[in-house]
């Protein structure tokens, strides 16, 4: 072999090594936001859509975040809701895997590694916490009765507790001496907004203790903020209140509740600087699921503005784009600076992501869906991630409105409804590369594909025993 093809082998091999090779212990600081849409930031997170953000709000320290790392374009929550997705997320299989595409299911737990285990069964020198919303439930009786999905038990050594979902706060706006009534989407004066900046401290607190202490950590920062009740800060509702109209249909409370959102974020990076962790700690940025739309709450006057997650369409709770497709953001040692990936990925992607970043060879167990990000760490425009199946699956098939279910290989998306259980009904296909928004159907121009991609999500589905339709 000659001396130029050893050098180009070389330079193959550390790419394909990638982020997890190229820092011993790092450490891992993923930050999952909630109801956060994907245009949900004053700066687009995707170049190819610059229409896809919104003026009215204030997120500096999420844009340069975005900026120092890999911004993922086409990254997925697993549900279009919060419980669902959470359980996903700590057990690397989609929620119709276990059974649990609504708030409260079958799945406890019991047998299946969370993440916290699995990167203490990649090197059991690391440290684990879990601080804000952990959602795994949202009824407090039900949360009496099965105490198995909890913080301590799936391996973390601090956190908040079970704490539920959706924290307190009364409802009231005033914007230019008007309040705007509707329903309770409003937003409250508060010094500690949606718990957020307690949450950041105790983060920190973390992380300066694991500093001291030398120890690598996995730390996951869960935001009540954007969820409703909104609330915020006095001095930040008073600089919304001196803002022109919003350019989106924002729901009033949402600009300022995620400036102080954001004001926290920065607080997060600015600790990782300050206790010198920044070199050698990946931090991921994500959210539970797509921005809120309450129609009827919006303030008078917004009918013909754009929508809250325009282009995408629909909202939160359908798997329609704006319920499912959300930011991601990554940045870290070795890893590319102001970059944009297109693979297809799904949140569900980050505990194997997080085991190999932690050092773990392991093969995982059969039951995870999810695979490593890491050949697109390490190559983020043209890695691959190399999953068994080549597709995202999605289920909400006990949803009320819509009983849907969803697949997307490659370009292509299919949603599906259902009228019974195994019974299908409408097929929506979209070629999402030239329809990002879902506008045109392509179910009846192409047979053919309608049926492989139908046919697949139906495998996959019966394979699993996953919930049916009602």
């Amino acid at each position: 072999m000659n001396r130029g093809m050893k050098i180009i082998l070389l330079g193959l091999l550390l790419q394909f090594m990638g982020a997890g090779a190229m820092a011993a212990q790092p450490n891992i600081l993923f930050i999952l936001t909630d109801d956060q849409g994907w245009a949900d930031f004053s700066e687009t997170v995707d170049p190819n859509y610059p229409e896809a953000h919104c003026a009215y709000l204030e997120t500096p320290n999420m844009n340069r975040f975005a900026h120092e790392g890999i911004r993922f374009t086409d990254a997925y929550s697993p549900a279009p809701n919060c419980t669902p997705t959470r359980r996903s997320i700590q057990y690397g299989m989609t929620p119709a895997r276990q059974r649990g595409t609504e708030f409260i299911g079958e799945f406890d737990g019991v047998g299946h590694l969370s993440i916290a285990q699995y990167i203490k069964q990649a090197n059991s020198a690391y440290r684990c916490a879990l601080f804000g919303k952990w959602g795994e439930v949202m009824d407090g009786s039900w949360a009496q009765q099965n105490t198995k999905i909890n913080p301590t038990a799936l391996g973390y050594d601090e956190s908040d507790g079970p704490t539920t979902g959706n924290h307190t706060g009364t409802y009231y706006h005033q914007s230019k001496g008007k309040e705007h009534f509707a329903r309770n989407f409003r937003c409250e004066a508060d010094e500690n907004p949606k718990l957020t900046f307690s949450v950041t401290r105790r983060a920190i607190d973390f992380m300066a203790r694991q500093a001291d202490e030398e120890n690598p950590f996995y730390l996951q920062v869960n935001y009540y903020a954007i969820h409703t009740a909104h609330q915020a800060r006095q001095e930040t509702m008073d600089t919304y209140a001196k803002k022109a109209d919003p350019d989106r249909q924002l729901l009033p409370g949402v600009g300022p509740m995620l400036e102080d959102l954001d004001t926290a974020i920065g607080q997060l990076l600015q600790a990782l600087d300050d206790l010198g962790l920044a070199d050698n700690t990946y931090v991921i940025l994500s959210s539970d699921n797509g921005g809120e739309q309450a129609y009827a709450s919006l303030p008078p006057g917004s009918e013909n503005l754009p929508g809250r997650n325009a282009p995408l369409r629909s909202t939160k709770a359908y798997l329609y784009e704006g319920g499912i497709r959300v930011p991601l953001m990554v940045r870290g040692p070795g890893l590319q600076k102001n970059v944009v990936c297109r693979e297809p990925v799904a949140l569900y992607d980050l505990l194997p992501t997080f085991h190999e970043l932690a050092g773990g060879k392991d093969v995982l167990s059969a039951e995870i869906d999810g695979a490593s990000l890491g050949p697109v760490l390490a190559d983020p425009e043209s890695g691959q991630v190399k999953r068994a199946s080549k597709a995202l699956f999605f289920h909400r098939p006990r949803f009320k409105k819509q009983s849907h279910s969803a697949i997307r290989m490659g370009d292509y998306k299919l949603v599906l409804s259902w009228t019974g259980p195994w019974e299908v009904g409408k097929q929506e296909l979209f070629n999402l590369a030239e329809d990002i928004g879902e506008t045109k159907n392509l179910a009846q121009k192409m047979p053919e594909k309608t049926k492989e991609m139908t046919d697949t999500l139906i495998s996959y589905l019966r394979s699993i025993d996953a919930e049916v339709a009602e």
